[in-house]
This record gives C-alpha cells, sequence and structure tokens, in this order.
C-alpha cells in the first residue's frame, strides 16, 4: 500500500503474517493449494497501527480525488485494482496507483461496457484493464492522483498516525504490546462450564454432606481452583457411589438354569419385534430383562408390579455400566 508517484510517497506499516510465519504458505486445500488465506500468499499483513492510518487516508483520498470514469483520459493516474486482459485463468492485482494507457468503449450488441486499460506493472508485462458496465458508469468513479492534494494528504495522515511515514523518513518503532495480568486460579471466579458441570454430577449423588456443600457453592460460586477441587470430589464420590451400587448386585441364577424374578418394570421398550421388559427385585439388587410379544406384555407399562420367569441365557450389564442384568429366554410374563 505505497503511493510511488509522487516524491512524498507513503507508507504503511506490515508485519509477517502470523498465521503462515511469513511463508506465504500453510496447509493444503484443493481450492487454493498451500496459500495461506490470511496474507494471500503475501508474506506479509497490515498492522493495526498500519490499518488504522491505511483506513483515514483512503477516506482522504476518496472524498478529495475522486473523479468520474467517463472523465478520465491516457495517461491520468488513478487509484485502482485491476485484472488481466487475456488468459484462460483469471489473475487479479490489488489496488494501487495505476496509469491509465486507454480508455475503450466495447459495444457486445446485448450490453455495452467501458475498458480502462493500465500500464502493464509487473515483468512479464501482461496487460491489464478494468472493465465497467456502460450503462452503470454514472455510479462509477476512481481517486485521479493530483500531485499537490495528494502530498498534503500525505503529509497529514504520517503526522496524524503511528503506522504510517514518508518515503525516506525512519519507520516508527514496532508497537510494544503490554503483557495482560494473569490471575491465578485461585483468584479466577468459576467458570460457567464449571458450574454446569458440578450442577450435572451433584444430581446423580446420594443425600449426604457433598451433596449440601455442592449446593452451597453453586449458590455462591467461588474460585475457578475451588470449583475444580469440588468437581473432582463429587466425580469420584458419585463413580464410588454407583461402584458399591454395582457390588452390592447380583445375577439370578446360572447359565442354563430357570429362575423366577419378581418385581417393577423399570424400563420398557418396544418395537415390530415386540417388547423388552427390564424388572428389578424389591430389594433392588437382581435384575431380569426378556424379549416378549402378546397382548399382555404389551400392555404392560413402566412402574408395574409382575413376575418374569424364564431361562437365564447371559449375564450382562446395561448400557451405562451401572446396573447387573440377567437375560432370560423363552420368558413368561405374570401380574404380580
Amino acid at each position: 500500500m505505497t503511493a510511488t508517484a509522487t516524491a512524498l510517497a507513503i507508507r504503511f506499516e506490515f508485519e509477517d503474517c502470523t498465521r503462515c510465519g511469513g511463508t506465504g504458505h500453510y496447509s493444503f486445500n484443493l481450492m487454493e493449494g498451500t496459500r495461506c488465506r490470511r496474507c494471500r500468499g503475501r508474506k506479509r499483513t497490515i498492522t493495526r497501527r498500519g490499518n488504522a492510518a491505511y483506513t483515514r487516508w483512503k477516506e482522504q483520498i476518496d472524498a478529495r480525488l475522486t473523479t468520474p470514469v467517463l472523465d478520465l483520459e491516457p495517461g491520468d493516474v488513478v487509484y485502482s485494482d485491476a485484472e488481466q486482459v487475456a488468459g484462460s485463468l483469471p489473475v487479479f492485482f490489488p489496488t494501487r496507483w495505476r496509469t491509465v494507457v486507454r480508455v475503450e468503449p466495447t459495444d457486445h450488441g446485448d450490453s455495452a461496457t467501458l475498458t480502462v486499460v493500465f500500464k502493464a506493472t509487473d515483468p512479464a508485462g501482461r496487460q491489464i484493464a478494468r472493465t465497467l458496465p456502460a450503462d452503470q458508469l454514472d455510479a462509477f468513479a476512481l481517486p485521479r492522483m493530483e500531485a499537490t492534494v495528494l502530498d498534503e494528504i500525505n503529509r497529514k495522515i504520517a503526522r496524524r498516525f503511528t503506522g504510517a511515514w514518508l518515503s525516506g523518513e525512519e519507520p516508527p518503532a514496532p508497537a510494544v504490546r503490554r503483557p495482560r495480568a494473569q490471575k491465578t486460579p485461585e483468584e479466577r471466579k468459576a467458570a460457567a462450564h464449571q458450574l454446569r458441570t458440578l450442577e450435572r454430577e451433584a444430581e446423580a449423588l446420594d443425600a449426604g454432606p457433598l451433596k449440601e456443600e455442592a449446593a452451597a457453592f453453586l449458590a455462591a460460586p467461588g474460585s475457578c481452583a475451588a470449583a475444580a477441587n469440588l468437581i473432582e470430589r463429587v466425580t469420584a464420590e458419585v463413580a464410588a457411589q454407583r461402584q458399591r451400587l454395582l457390588d452390592r448386585q447380583r445375577y439370578a441364577g446360572a447359565i442354563g438354569e430357570r429362575v423366577a424374578v419378581r418385581g417393577t418394570v423399570v424400563r420398557r421398550r418396544s418395537g415390530s419385534w415386540g417388547v423388552l421388559l427390564v424388572v428389578q427385585d424389591d430389594a433392588e439388587e437382581v435384575r431380569a430383562l426378556a424379549f416378549l410379544s402378546g397382548a399382555d406384555a404389551l400392555a404392560v407399562e413402566e412402574g408395574a408390579r409382575v413376575t418374569l420367569a424364564g431361562t437365564v441365557v447371559a449375564h450382562q450389564t446395561d448400557w451405562s455400566g451401572q446396573a447387573k442384568e440377567t437375560k432370560l429366554n423363552r420368558a413368561r410374563l405374570t401380574r404380580a
């Protein structure tokens, strides 16, 4: 972003791209290969100070130097982007000061355009231009260089902003980022995700001092470190509680043995194959499951009192791993 057509060329502050490290390349994708998407392969990006200066400079250029496209003549220097005139793939060139070679109106029959051809600036000598629809030219304008006005704008911006300087001057010292004061876990308040985790884990706790401590912390949250410590203790207690429950449970009979379990239906699932019933005895020590069909099984709801009798075919745990289940085959269901 350098205006080089006057003696007082202005320059803006850039830095190496922080994404690609100034190489212009990053991860591969089928659309752009390894070109870095942050710097677009240019290896540098404008800094915050430089962008503030450039934004104000561009506002001044647009306000004081803008000229209708219809008034352009060969030899004028305008601030514009461009694209390659010929070639199988379009090549776009960034905005900069460009010299107008000629202005060509073209009639395509169904549409008319105005092509502004610029002087080639790359070593390959590729012809570049900007094409505009002729029926909308009243809405198009480009900044045309006037040396006196441009010098005045450049001086004003370079004097006012630290991210810009005039050619021949020393660039400003790089900005020094002030380090942020880092709070310790004991100083930071408990985060929202910690409170959600604590609330979820505490719901699975049995009544007791730890559950009351968790409720008090949720009502008046403390530090991040205290929340982490409490979550760790609650999680460990929930795991121990589930293991004690699992140790207290037992399977109903040996494989191949005919057993009967009397209790409450704690889970029911139905489908085209029939209905799955899980029955837990009154002591909450034995769970039996079986796949059934028939009107009696389909009429049973969760919470009903039943007796489930059948042959033991497997000992397993439920989907959560928190309950032992005895799978029965050729089962019969009777109301308790």
